[in-house]
């Protein structure tokens, strides 16, 4: 007889697993597509007899930081939405001249 906790937890790895391999198929390149898939499902089966409830919750932190990895690889960086102010084109933008304004300014 397994607690509720068990079975949550366990819709929790294959809802994880199956996230994996959905962002897994996004990325372009084949090679490394079919390394992270690879990766993914050796990590995922490496990991299947584990039983104790804090190793799990800490293998599940771990892998939800390495879904945001690899959804990062997928997801293209817009340069054009970016709100550094790096490549701003404002004029009346002083940054970075030190001493131009108030107090330094002799009056």
């Amino acid at each position: 007889f397994q607690p509720l906790k068990y079975f949550i937890r366990q819709r929790q790895i294959k809802s994880l697993y199956r996230q994996f391999l959905k962002t897994a198929k996004n990325i372009q390149d084949e090679d490394v597509q079919r390394d992270v898939v690879s990766q993914i499902k050796g990590d995922f089966r490496r990991n299947l007899h584990i039983s104790d409830a804090g190793v799990v919750a800490a293998l599940l932190q771990e892998a939800n930081r390495s879904l945001k990895m690899v959804t990062d690889m997928t997801t293209p960086q817009s340069s054009e939405n970016s709100s550094s102010w790096i490549k701003s084109e404002d004029q009346s933008d002083v940054r970075g001249r030190i001493g131009t304004g108030w107090p330094w300014n002799s009056s």
